[in-house]
């Protein structure tokens, strides 16, 4: 008892005072466990921070990812702005090259009078003819790290010719009487859904259909 009351012993400090002090195990093992600490914490910050900078950094490079892709087109022949625009957009690092397919053959861009141009990475027909711009586009964009390809996109001519000229024979019914007269096979034409309605004598005395 003579011993644990000597000034500066241990029992000077009670037991709680004592355990805040110095925690189990020593003040060198609680150093070491603080110092752990920092260290876990500063490389999380650090490996934050470099994911971070490789989502925002603008210099690193990376391959053409689409952003505009092309769609089916169906152009009307009689449309007033003569030309046709399939477009095509991509984000890259270094900016991607364009050039596109027409039924898996390549276009020709550099052709002298070639009615293809490039805007950006839209391509552009101009005065569009149904024999020659008919078919499957697909955008091809490039840089250094690959090439991605688009999906593919029909282009379509809308039109509707004139009826067959022949003359038909004319129909005779007594009064009162019904009659059919039957219509003649429709002309060439796209897309594929017709409607119809009669003229009665001129234009434009439309007949009412029930």
């Amino acid at each position: 008892l003579s011993h644990l009351g000597k000034p500066g012993g241990p029992a000077d400090v009670s037991s709680t005072t004592f355990l805040a002090v110095t925690p189990p195990g020593g003040s060198r093992f609680n150093t070491m466990l603080h110092l752990a600490l920092l260290f876990h914490l500063l490389a999380f910050s650090l490996a934050d921070s470099s994911e971070q900078g490789a989502e925002l950094d603008p210099l690193e490079g990376f391959g053409p990812v689409f952003e505009e892709q092309p769609v089916d087109t169906i152009y009307p022949e009689e449309a007033p702005e003569a030309r046709i625009v399939m477009t095509c957009q991509a984000r890259a690092n270094p900016p991607a090259t364009y050039r596109w397919k027409l039924n898996s053959m390549d276009v020709d861009l550099s052709k002298p009078g070639s009615s293809y141009s490039l805007s950006g990475g839209n391509l552009i027909i101009s005065n569009p003819e149904r024999s020659e711009h008919v078919g499957k586009y697909s955008c091809l964009a490039t840089n250094m790290y690959g090439t991605v390809v688009s999906q593919e996109a029909s282009v379509q001519f809308g039109y509707l010719d004139l009826f067959s000229p022949e003359e038909r024979q004319a129909v005779h019914v007594k009064e009162g009487q019904g009659a059919v007269l039957a219509l003649p096979s429709p002309p060439p034409h796209y897309p594929g859904k017709l409607s119809f309605r009669w003229i009665l004598n001129e234009f434009p005395t439309f007949i009412p259909l029930v």
